[in-house]
């Protein structure tokens, strides 16, 4: 009898083990490997996907964000965001990110690493 309960313990630890790990890597953004990556190197008043850079601090990156979703609209004057090294300006829900990975204050250029990401399940809202 004892035998018949440790195997059913170990039986559900496992199933619960492989049940934790599916759940946990479904909800999660990865970069897959070979992900397609390029680094963007931003001026003033350079756009990049929603941003607009309006001014370059030490430590940060002032501008405009405009809003695509649920719908782009036309004459938006967009949002004031102020970005920080590690900041995601990209729209997850496209499979983009673009992080802030570097300030340059003196040539006044603020680089993002964008990279193409797998597309979450359900993509965009409408």
């Amino acid at each position: 009898m004892k035998k018949y309960f440790v195997k059913i313990v170990l039986v559900a630890v496992v199933v619960l083990t492989i049940g934790a790990i599916f759940y946990f890597n479904s909800n999660k953004q990865k970069i897959s490997p070979g992900a397609d990556t390029e680094e963007i190197t931003m001026t003033l008043d350079d756009r990049e996907g929603s941003f607009l850079v309006q001014k370059i601090n030490k430590d940060s990156v002032d501008g405009l964000w405009y809003r695509i979703y649920p719908v782009a609209r036309e004459g938006d004057s967009g949002n004031v965001k102020t970005l920080h090294i590690g900041d995601d300006i990209g729209y997850q829900c496209e499979g983009v990110s673009e992080v802030l990975i570097k300030i340059d204050f003196e040539k006044q250029t603020a680089t993002f690493l964008k990279t193409i990401v797998t597309l979450p399940i359900g993509g965009c809202p409408i």
